[in-house]
């Protein structure tokens, strides 16, 4: 009963995912491009991202773990605004591309590398166990993959907003050196994080960047999509899209400070030696370098 429960509710699921895929294809035409506004980018990311995390939960099925979606969640911000790309791209989308290209991969490498030889991730075997084993196999299906592509549509805004603009001036390239400045933070703290996890196999890593902030690899992060979320305010007067940009950034900070990135950890760090003290001296985020 347990197998046909799941079953019926993946169905369902599908059903609806299908269901709202059509009624967004009327935002968009492919025969007039020009016409196409951030609801109809939007729309066709949702179709793509949908498909995309469709194939990762069919994975999680043969894997039998979950944790492989941070890797779907790095691909579906990457696919995002490739439609509108690749209909309305110019020198300068090509460059915003790139820079999204770069983080995509330095993430999906990040993630490989962290999960060679592990077991799965402690945040979603907490969850399999809070949800229920026997009906976490569908269940990840909405909680993980549909939650998560679902976010990732709303987060890649900024982006979706550069696509849609014709021209773009050179107002994006000192918000575009901010986002390539996070992906370089970042990925500095995650090698450090890396290194350091290959010779101990406990203890808190307190050098380095993790000097200054306890999460240094979340504050690249942000940083990467403050420096979009400006690029693309520089290049649009629509306040539709301005608001947009906005809320995302809004919702990607929220998602790395309270929920799955510097809170999720705190849970999973506290009970380790020095980790109080680590965490009354060294602030969460924000840097503090003097």
């Amino acid at each position: 009963m347990t197998y046909l429960k799941g079953l019926f509710f993946i169905f369902l699921g599908l059903i609806g995912i299908i269901l709202v895929s059509f009624i967004l294809s009327f935002s968009y035409s492919f025969s007039r491009p020009d016409q196409w506004t951030l609801l109809s980018a939007t729309s066709l990311a949702f179709n793509a991202i949908m498909a995309l995390m469709f194939v990762g939960w069919l994975q999680s099925l043969i894997m039998q773990r979950v944790d492989h979606v941070d890797i779907y969640w790095g691909l579906s911000l990457l696919i995002a605004p490739l439609p509108t790309f690749l209909i309305r791209g110019a020198y300068f989308h090509v460059l915003v591309m790139c820079i999204l290209a770069l983080w995509s991969f330095r993430l999906q490498i990040q993630i490989k590398l962290k999960h060679i030889g592990k077991p799965e991730d402690i945040r979603y075997q907490n969850f399999r166990r809070y949800f229920g084993a026997a009906d976490y196999w569908w269940f990840s299906f909405y909680q993980v993959f549909v939650l998560q592509g679902f976010l990732a549509c709303l987060i890649a805004t900024p982006l979706q907003v550069i696509m849609l603009q014709f021209n773009l001036n050179w107002l994006i390239i000192p918000p575009l050196c901010i986002s390539i400045a996070g992906i370089i933070y970042e990925g500095i703290a995650d090698y450090q994080l890396y290194k350091f996890k290959q010779a101990h196999q406990k203890g808190i890593l307190t050098t380095g960047l993790f000097a200054y902030s306890r999460h240094p690899n979340y504050f690249g992060e942000i940083l990467v999509w403050l420096g979009f979320t400006l690029a693309a305010l520089t290049q649009t007067t629509s306040i539709i899209q301005i608001i947009g940009s906005l809320l995302s950034f809004a919702l990607l900070t929220y998602l790395i400070s309270e929920v799955s990135g510097v809170k999720m950890t705190a849970r999973v760090m506290h009970n380790r030696p020095g980790y109080q003290d680590y965490s009354n001296k060294v602030p969460a985020l924000i840097p503090k370098f003097f």
